[in-house]
């Protein structure tokens, strides 16, 4: 809904009944970057680089969760930045969208904050990215159109509340009891089945905070590991559709493979952990990296959890590595983007490791090839969770034939879920029934019928293939397989 003199009002109470029913503490309605600057919808390189996205997140301990919620609120307002922000006991998180300079006056006053609650600043970092807009969209487009800040019970959600019976609040409305159960129905055969291989996650969500975490790499301490590992695996902290368009690929594969864990949502990353475990807990070394670096700071402390719980059960001495990308994927881009690209020499390795419950598959991605630690490791595109879909910082030499993402229908090279159209257009393909994004080529997108395509009735309905998705012999249509697809020779 856009904000007129006519629904300002009812904007505020839709807002004030959002805040009572599930908690959120504020929520700013949909307001222009700033009154008197209108947003340049020319495309040209000026108007574009005026504006930025900021994307960060900060582990530091915040007593006064309402007041800090409130003070974001009031800076973002002052400064005419708009986005997403979460603030948790345990620390900040958020990404937000304005004029490079409100970007880094907002930097400067949360820093400020920060130290006002903490003086230690050796004990805490706000770990901010600014990020450019993509040249082949107008500005507008890219940018954020409203401000939520809300409370929230951490920084990232690692675990599913339906995972671990900690969420029975009896006053929830319907609706969400009723996605509980759904969800409860849908994974009760996989814990039945998988009773043996998947641990207690509340036992160690319990334990969580006495590890440490993995260590931070910059982007040069990461290549110079990746070039001289040996019995190493990297992990993918992210979700399918993310990895589906770009990934890191070690400088030997055979050595050190990519583990695409495939998830369709964050919480979903424990499960297939602890799933596909014998492919990298007994690592020496492991690598984890994801988007910002945010998802990575709780993921490795479950995995030195689940290394550790190995460990005692198969009383192991060896010690293992955990390193995390620090700044992940966008902070490497930003210094790697116009690095020589990791040559491939030969061959090419694709196991799929499915879960066929779940939906979801852990593949292990590996080529041969050569590479110096002055080489870019990272294939395809980056995806970002904000109005631009993708970050234009990709690697100098990327073409057609550099496309990691392939159409899942016809497996032809294609990276673009948007089909050409800005994703504020909403003209994504989708899931018919559960609407995780997938990627269709254009000829392919008019064979079939899309969720919200309503305008295709008659055409095979498309869904993501998992088995709580689809009737394939009511469509008649070959079903669309959420895999990462194999870098291109």
């Amino acid at each position: 809904m856009k904000l007129t003199e006519g629904n300002l009002e009812d904007s505020f109470q839709q807002a004030s009944l959002y805040h009572r029913r599930i908690k959120v503490y504020y929520y700013y309605p949909l307001k222009m970057a700033a009154e008197n600057e209108p947003l340049n919808n020319t495309g040209n390189n000026e108007s574009h680089n005026n504006w930025s996205i900021a994307l960060y997140y900060c582990y530091i301990e915040i007593e006064e969760v309402d007041k800090h919620v409130d003070f974001h609120r009031s800076l973002c307002d002052e400064l005419s930045l708009l986005g997403r922000i979460r603030v948790s006991q345990e620390g900040i998180n958020g990404v937000l969208s304005g004029r490079v300079k409100a970007c880094q006056s907002y930097e400067e006053k949360v820093n400020e904050e920060l130290l006002r609650l903490v003086p230690d600043k050796m004990t805490w970092e706000l770990d901010l990215k600014y990020c450019l807009l993509r040249a082949d969209l107008p500005a507008n487009a890219q940018l954020f159109h409203s401000l939520v800040c809300k409370a929230a019970n951490s920084v990232v959600s690692l675990f599913d509340p339906n995972m671990s019976n900690y969420n029975n609040n009896k006053n929830a409305s319907y609706c969400s009891r009723h996605r509980r159960r759904q969800q409860q129905r849908r994974e009760q055969k996989l814990l039945l089945d998988q009773a043996n291989d998947i641990p207690n996650f509340q036992e160690i969500e319990r334990v969580l905070g006495s590890f440490p975490g993995g260590r931070h790499l910059s982007p040069q301490e990461w290549n110079e590991k990746l070039c001289s590992a040996s019995d190493a695996v990297l992990l993918d902290c992210r979700n399918v559709y993310e990895c589906n368009i770009g990934h890191f690929v070690s400088p030997d594969p055979q050595k050190a493979p990519t583990i695409l864990t495939n998830t369709r949502k964050y919480s979903d990353l424990p499960k297939v952990l602890a799933l596909t475990k014998d492919q990298w807990v007994h690592k020496k070394q492991i690598f984890m990296y994801c988007t910002g670096g945010v998802r990575c700071e709780q993921a490795s402390k479950f995995v030195q959890a689940l290394v550790a719980k190995e460990k005692v059960e198969h009383h192991q001495e060896d010690d293992v590595q955990v390193y995390q990308l620090h700044g992940g994927i966008q902070r490497y881009l930003e210094q790697f983007h116009n690095a020589p690209r990791c040559t491939i020499q030969e061959g090419e390795r694709l196991e799929n490791h499915d879960d066929p419950e779940s939906g979801e598959q852990a593949n292990v991605t590996g080529k041969t090839n050569t590479a110096n630690v002055g080489s870019c490791l990272y294939r395809g595109l980056n995806f970002v969770f904000d109005p631009r879909r993708t970050d234009p910082m990709v690697h100098c030499d990327s073409t057609a034939t550099s496309c990691v993402g392939k159409c899942c229908l016809c497996r032809a090279p294609h990276d673009d879920y948007d089909d050409g159209h800005s994703p504020v257009e909403n003209q994504e393909a989708r899931c018919w029934k559960c609407r995780i994004l997938l990627l269709v080529c254009h000829s392919c997108r008019q064979k079939v019928q899309c969720w919200g395509e309503d305008h295709k009735d008659g055409l095979p309905k498309l869904f993501c293939g998992i088995d709580t998705c689809s009737d394939y012999q009511a469509t008649g249509h070959n079903p669309a397989t959420i895999v990462s697809a194999p870098l291109p020779d």
